[in-house]
């Protein structure tokens, strides 16, 4: 996420370092994305992806993406 001007997920507008309550947003909308069924199978592998990064990023995961 530092080095695009877009979040990976929710494609926000990033500035700067993004802050906690960003990458906990991102980890969120990862989620919700990865629980809807109408997500391409090609879409849930990168976001399924992101959501692991961002989640051991957050502390919120021990496990290494």
């Amino acid at each position: 996420m530092g080095q695009t001007v877009r979040s990976p997920v929710t494609g926000a507008e990033v500035h700067g370092i993004p802050d906690l309550g960003l990458l906990t947003a991102e980890v969120d909308a990862a989620v919700i994305q990865l629980e809807d069924p109408t997500t391409p199978v090609g879409n849930r592998d990168y976001t399924r992806g992101a959501h692991d990064a961002l989640a051991w990023v957050c502390g919120y995961s021990d496990q290494l993406p």
